[in-house]
C-alpha cells in the first residue's frame, strides 16, 4: 500500500517517500514546446507539485537521480532532449508582500535574493553580484556577468505569480495597477530580452498562479486549452487508481469513489471539450463505471470534469486514519476556500450588484459569462466577476457556445455547502 501524498508538493520528497504518484509527466513535452506557458488554476490543483516535477526533470544537478525519480513515469520511459540539460531558477511570488507601501522595495530585494541563492545552489565561484537593487537593470547585469561563469542556459519557473496581487487588490487596486504596469512589466520585459535579445541566457519561462491578474503580453496562457485540461487535477480514472493504491483494507474504495464524485467532482477549465475521462486510462470495472456514470447522468457535460487533488486526498487521508470521512469536507489548508466571503465580496468599481449575483449562484442558478483572460485593476464587469470566481475555483464551466459564452455553476456539493455556510456568517 502506497502512502497518501497529502500535502506533498516536492517531487523528490514524494518519490523518496514511497508516496503514490499520479503521473502528469506526459504533459511536459507539450509544455516545453511553447513560449512562456502560463497556467492558472485554483488552490490545491497540483501546480506546485507539477512545477517541482519540471524542475527535477530539467535541472542538470539532478541528472544522477533521473532514473530513480522518474522510474515508471511517461517521461522516464520517453525522455526528451531537455532532460537535465538546464539550470533552473525558481521564483515563488507568494514570498512577496501585498503591502502597497513596501512592495516596490520588497520586489527588488526579492529578485536580488533569489538570484544570489541561484549562484550558491549552482556553486558558481568568483561571481560578483551587481551592487544595486533596481530589478530590470540588475537582471541585465546579472546575466551578462553570468554568461562566462556557467555552462548551462536558464529555465525560469515562477510560482504563485498573482499571490500578492489578489491580496493587494482588496487593499488598493490603484496601487496594484501601478506595480503591474511598471515593476512587473519591466521584470517580464527583461526576461524576454534575456531569452531573445543579445544575451540569450534564458531559454523559457513557466508561470503558475490562481488568476490572470498578473499577465504579460509575451505569456502564453494555456489555462483554457482542452489539450492540456488534465495537466493539473485528478480525472475520475486517476482518482480511482490512487484510491486503490492508498486505501487500507477496511475502506470500501467503490463507496468512497461514489461519495467523492458527489462531493468533489465538477471542475472544468477548458472552453473546448476535453477528451472524456473514461477513455484515457485503463478501464474501470464495469459495475463501478456504471455507478459512477449514474451519479453524473444528470449532466453528461460534467462527465469529464476534474477533482481537486487536495480535497480528495484530504478525504482519503481521513478514511485511512479513522475509517470515516472528514467532518469538514473542504481541506482547511486551502486558504482561498476559507476566505470565500472575503474574496467573493470584493467591492467592484462599476457598482456591480455582486451580492445579488452571488445569491443567484448559491441558489444553484446557472450563470453565463465570457471568461476574461486578463483583468483590469480598475473595473470589474459582471463577466470579470464571474471569471474571477471561476479562476478561484468557486465556479466551473459547464459548456461554452459558439459565441464564446460559457455557462457556469458551483462545481460540487461540498463547495455549495461551504458557500452557504460562509455567506450566512458561520465560521
Amino acid at each position: 500500500m502506497k502512502k497518501i501524498p497529502y500535502g506533498i508538493t516536492d517531487f523528490r520528497e514524494l518519490r523518496n517517500g514511497d508516496y503514490y504518484y499520479v503521473d502528469k509527466t506526459g504533459f511536459i513535452e507539450a509544455l516545453l514546446n511553447m513560449d512562456y506557458p502560463a497556467i492558472f488554476r485554483p488552490e490545491g490543483m497540483g501546480k506546485s507539485l507539477f512545477a517541482s516535477t519540471l524542475k527535477y526533470y530539467l535541472d542538470y544537478k539532478y541528472e544522477d537521480e533521473f532514473n530513480f525519480l522518474f522510474e515508471g513515469t511517461y517521461i522516464g520511459e520517453y525522455p526528451e532532449v531537455w532532460q537535465n540539460s538546464l539550470a533552473v531558477l525558481s521564483l515563488d511570488f507568494s514570498e512577496l508582500t501585498s503591502d502597497p507601501k513596501e512592495f516596490r522595495e520588497d520586489f527588488d530585494a526579492f529578485i536580488y535574493r533569489k538570484f544570489e541563492e541561484f549562484i550558491v545552489e549552482n556553486d558558481i565561484e568568483s561571481f560578483e553580484m551587481p551592487g544595486y537593487y533596481e530589478c530590470a537593470g540588475f537582471m541585465m547585469d546579472f546575466f551578462e556577468e553570468l554568461r562566462g561563469n556557467i555552462d548551462y542556459n536558464i529555465f525560469v519557473i515562477i510560482e504563485n505569480v498573482d499571490s500578492f496581487a489578489i491580496e493587494m487588490y482588496k487593499k488598493d487596486p490603484e496601487a496594484l495597477a501601478g506595480f503591474l504596469n511598471y515593476d512587473i512589466v519591466q521584470f517580464f520585459d527583461a526576461l524576454d530580452y534575456l531569452a531573445y535579445g543579445g544575451i540569450e541566457a534564458v531559454v523559457n519561462i513557466f508561470v503558475t498562479g490562481v488568476t490572470p491578474l498578473v499577465m504579460h503580453q509575451k505569456l502564453t496562457d494555456i489555462s483554457l486549452e482542452g489539450e492540456l485540461h488534465n495537466m493539473l487535477g485528478f480525472t475520475t480514472i486517476e482518482l480511482k487508481l490512487a484510491a486503490d493504491a492508498v486505501a487500507p483494507e477496511n475502506v470500501d474504495v467503490n463507496q468512497a469513489m461514489l461519495d467523492m464524485v458527489t462531493l468533489y467532482k465538477g471542475h472544468r477549465f477548458s472552453l473546448s471539450d476535453p477528451q472524456p475521462d473514461w477513455d484515457q486510462r485503463e478501464e474501470l470495472d464495469e459495475e463501478l463505471e456504471t455507478e459512477l456514470r449514474s451519479l453524473i447522468e444528470f449532466s453528461a457535460e460534467r462527465e469529464n470534469h476534474l477533482f481537486n487533488p487536495a480535497m480528495t486526498l484530504w478525504y482519503l487521508k481521513a478514511l485511512a486514519e479513522t475509517g470515516v470521512p472528514p467532518k469538514r469536507l473542504i481541506d482547511p489548508r486551502l486558504r482561498s476556500y476559507a476566505k470565500i466571503k472575503e474574496v467573493a465580496l470584493i467591492k467592484m468599481r462599476d457598482k456591480l450588484d455582486h451580492k445579488a449575483l452571488l445569491s443567484s449562484v448559491v441558489q444553484g442558478y446557472l450563470e453565463e459569462a465570457v471568461v476574461s483572460e486578463s483583468f483590469s485593476s480598475y473595473t470589474f464587469t459582471e463577466d470579470d466577476f464571474l471569471s474571477f470566481m471561476f479562476y478561484m475555483g468557486y465556479l466551473t464551466i459547464l459548456r461554452t457556445d459558439d459565441d464564446g459564452v460559457s455557462t457556469m455553476m458551483i462545481p460540487n456539493s461540498a463547495l455549495t455547502g461551504e458557500f452557504r455556510s460562509k455567506l450566512r456568517g458561520r465560521k
